[in-house]
């Protein structure tokens, strides 16, 4: 290996064996060329990413910039180098030293006693769970019907009242015997018996549903066949909740108008924005001159390209800049421009040249897969 190779050419070329050798040296690992561009930032372009590694284990800063502005970051982000760029995100520690320990002795610990398992209850059956609820729930409803009618008035027993036997009296001889009344289910010729009075129905075998008003005349049913639902005593008062009140419709209507009249202002605002805008855009533009440069392809660059811009320097005075600028420039495998930079020429026509050719794009089928360095010359007549 030559001693005249210098760090930023190694990396370069991807030798990793001639980077190595040159750190052992003590050579600056943040050499960098005449573009400003470190050994680092050109381990990223070039995607040498051991190289990369090995820099910043050896000292190298990522955050040193080239002559357009750039670091190492921002070259890994626009290369779409995501391993490099996790090696400078996250740069690797030094490793601790183990410590070696003295073998212990192993402490033999007795294993606790085995505690039981506990004993797993059997679970009940579906059909057994749907008994034992229906019954608790029969229970409840007799508890609440017997709680219904102790709430009720109880109406006294009359109870008869005993007979008497009439004293014992000696019947006359003269007086014929007294014939005994009938009783009253029995006819009487001559006398018309008034009926028995009707029992009114037990109101407790009468139940409602709460939600249809269906009457059920049984004490064996307890839930309403359509609803569902507990049934009730129809002797309750029915009490029905109003209906609620719509919202008027004026009110709806104002709340719509507010809200139509809103949305159409945003969007006239905006519109009479955009367009003052535009205006006074356009008028900025006018009032510029603007000094066009004519490009030409030199080197490798030759009919291969895509997409090549006009450079525009603006002028500020009433003169027009006249020159030729030279943009050197290197060119990826999808055929984009990483690096360019200018020579000759006004310094404002070097910067609008060097501008558009950073814009430039070139055919990657003619590139065949691999990076290309050329020319292109602005001509500002």
């Amino acid at each position: 290996m030559s001693s005249s190779v210098s760090l930023t050419n190694a990396v370069t070329s991807g030798d990793e064996r001639a980077v190595n050798a040159l750190i052992a040296k003590g050579v600056d690992v943040n050499e960098s060329t005449s573009g400003g561009q470190t050994a680092l930032i050109l381990a990223v372009i070039f995607g040498h990413t051991h190289l990369v590694k090995l820099l910043v284990n050896s000292g190298a800063d990522p955050q040193l910039r080239d002559n357009l502005g750039l670091n190492a970051l921002e070259w890994a982000k626009r290369r779409g180098s995501t391993e490099a760029l996790e090696i400078l995100t996250n740069p690797p520690r030094p490793t601790p030293k183990r410590v070696v320990e003295e073998p212990r002795t192993p402490v033999v610990e007795t294993p606790p006693p085995a505690q039981p398992e506990p004993e797993t209850k059997d679970t009940l059956s579906e059909d057994e769970k749907s008994r034992r609820w229906l019954t608790g729930l029969r229970q409840r409803l007799d508890e609440q019907e017997a709680r219904r009618n102790a709430s009720r008035p109880q109406h006294p027993k009359i109870e008869p009242a005993p007979v008497q036997p009439p004293p014992a009296q000696t019947a006359k001889p003269s007086e014929p015997a007294k014939p005994k009344p009938a009783a009253r289910s029995q006819p009487v010729k001559g006398r018309v018996l008034e009926p028995p009075p009707e029992t009114p129905p037990a109101t407790g075998k009468r139940k409602r549903c709460p939600k249809c008003n269906a009457i059920y005349n049984s004490d064996l049913v307890a839930y309403c066949a359509h609803h569902i639902v507990p049934l009730v005593d129809a002797d309750e008062p029915i009490i029905s909740t109003p209906p609620k009140a719509n919202p008027p419709l004026f009110w709806i209507m104002v709340v719509i108008t507010l809200t139509g009249s809103i949305v159409v202002g945003s969007l006239i605002t905006t519109y009479f924005y955009k367009s003052n805008q535009a205006a006074a855009r356009s008028a900025a533009t006018q009032g510029t001159n603007i000094q066009k440069g004519f490009p030409e392809l030199g080197g490798e660059l030759v009919g291969k390209a895509v997409s090549l811009p006009e450079a525009e320097c603006p002028l500020n005075g009433p003169e027009p800049l006249t020159g030729t600028v030279t943009v050197r420039v290197m060119v990826d495998k999808n055929g984009q421009v990483y690096w360019a930079r200018g020579s000759g020429g006004d310094w404002l026509l070097r910067g609008a040249s060097t501008e558009a050719a950073m814009k430039s794009r070139f055919s990657p089928e003619k590139l065949r897969g691999r990076e290309t360095e050329g020319t292109i010359t602005y001509t500002f007549k």
